[in-house]
């Protein structure tokens, strides 16, 4: 999440983007791994696809209205991710990074902040 922040001043669009979905994945990751939740991919780590529907499954301590917008959210940023690493010819503005910087922070903030 800092080296996200961090790169949000600099003309890196496409490594704040990337970076801001990997510190919610690790997050959710850490949280569902603190909720018992196990039996992730082959390198103990959820996959990305998957991720949505644990948050729905596997957080439930938050209220299942908070479970279907962070589910959304986390889908959300994954897609952009994917455009900022995988899709060079589909461009990101800086509004675009802006606003996956805001659902970062929304999504940490929906899941108690960082440890």
């Amino acid at each position: 999440a800092i080296a996200a922040k961090r790169l949000s001043g600099a003309d890196v669009v496409r490594p704040s983007v990337s970076r801001a979905y990997y510190a919610v994945y690790s997050l959710v990751t850490s949280r569902l791994t603190e909720r018992g939740v196990r039996g992730f991919g082959r390198f103990g780590n959820p996959s990305h696809a998957d991720l949505p529907k644990l948050v729905t499954n596997g957080l439930s301590d938050l209220s299942v209205g908070r479970r279907r917008e962070l589910s959304k959210l986390v889908r959300r940023l994954r897609l952009a991710r994917e455009i900022a690493d995988y899709r060079p010819s589909v461009g990101l503005s800086e509004t675009d990074r802006i606003d996956v910087i805001r659902g970062m922070i929304l999504a940490v903030g929906m899941l108690g902040g960082l440890a």
